[in-house]
This record gives structure tokens, C-alpha cells and sequence, in this order.
């Protein structure tokens, strides 16, 4: 990279699906310290067009997979000026790198960093509008991955699952940079489209520890399942795997017992977000309570606020707050939002919950998505979760509508289960034993598929 010009400061962004060469690259960039700019490979051109134009990126790193988008982004951005792809890097990279002349010999690769200083470049989804560069130092992702570590017990014979796409910055911190600061291994998986060879590569590479979102533990508790890895005591030796983790978004409760009571094995929730490097709370392994993500970090902070910005009282619902070293630098070149998401050194989340006489966090749902009945607060997310429950419903989704006096009510939208038929009076009938009335949908629409981002989060406002 030195030897191509790049120098400290500049934005470097990758395309590619999940591979080592990711990887390599991700370290090379923030080792002569310019800036990692991860794209997701799931976005549309027009999307890649907008982040690298905001980011004013001035390298792509890309396979041959990528060659048409590449191309064409090369042409339109006007600030990048070069383009690397991972095919030649034996030839192209490694080669210069260990002959150059300049001193960029491994030994005097480092820069002049700070921890203060801009690692990776990560935008948001922009499910609430353009998305917007999250800020994140070397500071902020050692620091993350040190407190992850704090309480987890990982040893230098733990193999992490690296199933999730790598541009992710809860896969690159849970993945990548927790097992390897402990001198763990982190297992690539490439692709996911196959579900069914991805397990077995997973009890092949012997992975220990399991990451993944809350759809593909769906998947699992769902799917036929051979009796050695789940039968006692052939599983403790065919199935390696000891823990699982899920992130990225709310693990519903019901898959969390249903997939420990088919596999015995631990599995732990934690809560995030980009912001925050991600990891803010996880759940310990022996004395977890259901419902909750767990207690802060060690070095990260929390606390629940109300509409007036005081701290409300023990189990009291309000927004969340998050501070510490893991908290972002903030927004690229955006001061105006920078400083409405950070206060006094408070990141403001955008997360309704409350925290227990013991510092649990229990995340309630988004403070956008709150419904507001008749002066009775709605959360979509206990009624998402109450729906879960009932074994014909494969996913739902809750939001609210207004009437035409100003009132909200609860509608859902449901995906069924393959094959299984269900009334809206069957599914009223069933709601009634687990949450008040005014808690039920007022309406079912019952739907083939939900809309949703490349990484599977449900997309509420097309809804």
C-alpha cells in the first residue's frame, strides 16, 4: 500500500465477499494508518456510489467477482484514484512491499498513529435516511474488543465462527479482533447460500465458538437436525462448539430456549451498535437472565433517560445512554448530527430500556417504533415477541398507523411457516392469554416475505 502511494489518513474501501485477502487488507490499511472503509458487498451501485463519493475514498480494494462495479465506480468517483485487485496482491503488493527501497520492509511499517485516530470508516444502513459515516478509532476497537474479552474466557485453542459478512463492524470486532487479540482462530466461512455445507465446515474447522444473528439460530431450531449433535453424550464429542452469541439485532426469547433446549449449548445475547464499536452489554455465560442483553462492558457506562434528559428510576423505561471509550469519534464531516448523538460524552442510542437493581439491561425496542395508544405506550417488540411464540408464525413485524384523530394502533404483519394456515381471530384468541388488550393488533396482514436490508434486518417503514 506504501509502495502505491497510500499514506496516513487516507480512505480505503473494500469490496469483497468474506476471504482472508478482507482480512489482510483490513490490517495493512490501519497499519500505515490510513483509514479501513468496509462496503457491503450487498449494497447497489448506487449505494457504493454515494458512500465513496461522501468518504472522498481514494483506493478500492476488489476481486475480479466485483469487476463491473469496480470499473464503474472508478470512473464516476473522482477522488479514487486507485483500484487493487486481491488476485494480483501476491504479485502486485507483497512483492513491492518487502522490495521497496522506501523502508516499508516490515520492520518500519508503522505510522506515527494515535489512538485518537481514525481507524475504519462504517456506515450505517440508513434505515432512518442517508446513511452516515460512523467515525471509529484504534482506540475505540481495541478497547471494545479488550472489554469483550473481560467476559468471555477465550484461550489460544478457541476457533471463532467468521460467518457474517466482514463489513459488518459487530463481525469485525466478535470475529476478527476478539479472537485473535487472545491468540484464538478465526474461521472464514465465505458464503452462506448453502446452509447446510456451512455446518459441516463449521464441526470440520472444529469452531468452538458460534456468532451469528438471531435469523440463522431461527434456522437452526427449525431445521431437521442429526441426533449426534444434539443427543447426549455423542454431541460432546462430535460438536465442538461450547458457545454461541448472537448480535447484529433482538435475539427473539422463545429461539433463545427453544435452540438451548435442542442443543445444550449456551447461548448468550448481546446488545450494540455501530456507534459504540459495537459491543455496549453481554449477557454472562452461567447467570443470565432471560429477557436481558446482559451487563455494560467493564469501562462502558449506562443509563436510562426520559424526555426531559433526567435519569429515571430502577426499571423505569427511557432511552438509553451509552459512554465510554468505545463511544465513536462521531459522523464524517457531519457536526450538526455528531452533536445531537453525543452529549456531554453520552451517546444517545435511540433505544427505549431499563436496567434492573443489579445493572441488567433490558432493551425494550426503539424509541421511532414506540406506539402511542390513547396515552398507553405500545412496544412492537413484546408483541413481536408474544407472536414468536406461536409455532405456525415464522416472522412478524409490528407498527404502529395513525388514525385520523392522531391515534396510533398496533397493525402486524405475519409470515407463516411453510405450509401452516392461521385465522386473524385465531392469532387475537391466542394473544389473549399473554399481553392486554390493547396490546393486540387491530389488524393482521398476513404476507409472503418482509421487506429487509442485505444483513436481514426487517425494513419497518415500508410496512
Amino acid at each position: 500500500l506504501l509502495h502505491k502511494g497510500l499514506k496516513k489518513g487516507d480512505k480505503v474501501a473494500i469490496l469483497l465477499q468474506n476471504c482472508l485477502e478482507f482480512i489482510i487488507s483490513y490490517f495493512a490499511i490501519v497499519k500505515i494508518g490510513a483509514v479501513v472503509l468496509p462496503l457491503n458487498n450487498m449494497l447497489t451501485f448506487e449505494e457504493l456510489d454515494f458512500i465513496l463519493k461522501d468518504a472522498k475514498t481514494v483506493a478500492l480494494i476488489t476481486s475480479e467477482t466485483f469487476k463491473e462495479t469496480a470499473d464503474e465506480l472508478m470512473a464516476r468517483v473522482d477522488s479514487l484514484k486507485l483500484q487493487l485487485k486481491v488476485e494480483n496482491f501476491e504479485s502486485e503488493c507483497f512483492q513491492p512491499a518487502r522490495a521497496s527501497s522506501s523502508g516499508a520492509d516490515g520492520e518500519n511499517l508503522s505510522c506515527s498513529c494515535q489512538e485518537e485516530d481514525v481507524a475504519t470508516l462504517i456506515y450505517t444502513s440508513g434505515t432512518t435516511g442517508s446513511p452516515k459515516g460512523v467515525m471509529l478509532t484504534h482506540k475505540n476497537l481495541i478497547s471494545n474488543a479488550q472489554a469483550c474479552l473481560k467476559k468471555i474466557t477465550v484461550t489460544p485453542k478457541d476457533n471463532f465462527s467468521c460467518l457474517l459478512l466482514l463489513y459488518h463492524s459487530f463481525t469485525i470486532t466478535t470475529c476478527v479482533l476478539v479472537p485473535l487479540y487472545a491468540g484464538a482462530t478465526s474461521v472464514i466461512i465465505k458464503s452462506l447460500k448453502n446452509f447446510k455445507e456451512v455446518f459441516k465446515q463449521l464441526l470440520k474447522s472444529k469452531v468452538t465458538v458460534l456468532i451469528a444473528i438471531p435469523p440463522i439460530y431461527r434456522i437452526l431450531v427449525e431445521a431437521k437436525t442429526p441426533s449426534f449433535l444434539t443427543a447426549f453424550p455423542f454431541r460432546l464429542f462430535l460438536n465442538p462448539i461450547r458457545l454461541c452469541v448472537s448480535g447484529g439485532e433482538a435475539l427473539p426469547l422463545e429461539v433463545m430456549k427453544k435452540f438451548e433446549a435442542k442443543f445444550h449449548i449456551p447461548l448468550i445475547e448481546g446488545y450494540g451498535l455501530t456507534e459504540a464499536s459495537p459491543v455496549v452489554t453481554l449477557s454472562p455465560i452461567k447467570k443470565k437472565k432471560l429477557g436481558s442483553v446482559g451487563k455494560a462492558l467493564e469501562g462502558v457506562e449506562i443509563k436510562i433517560i426520559n424526555e426531559q434528559d433526567q435519569e429515571v428510576s430502577i426499571g423505569e423505561v427511557g432511552e438509553v445512554l451509552v459512554k465510554g471509550s468505545s463511544v465513536m469519534k462521531g459522523y464524517y464531516d457531519k457536526p450538526e448530527e455528531t452533536r445531537n448523538a453525543i452529549k456531554n460524552g453520552w451517546l444517545y442510542t435511540g433505544d427505549l430500556g431499563k436496567l434492573d437493581k443489579e445493572g441488567f439491561l433490558y432493551i425494550v425496542d426503539r424509541k421511532k417504533d414506540l406506539i402511542v395508544m390513547k396515552g398507553l405506550n405500545i412496544y412492537p417488540k413484546e408483541v413481536e415477541d408474544a407472536l414468536y411464540t406461536h409455532t405456525k408464525i415464522k416472522e412478524a413485524a409490528v407498527v404502529g398507523k395513525k388514525l385520523e384523530d392522531g391515534d396510533e394502533v398496533p397493525i402486524a404483519y405475519i409470515v407463516l411457516q411453510e405450509g401452516e394456515n392461521i385465522t386473524q381471530e385465531e392469532i387475537h384468541k391466542y394473544l389473549q392469554h399473554s399481553l392486554a388488550h390493547y396490546k393486540i393488533p387491530r389488524r393482521i396482514e398476513f404476507r409472503k416475505e418482509l421487506p429487509k436490508t442485505p444483513t436481514g434486518k426487517i425494513l419497518k417503514r415500508f410496512l
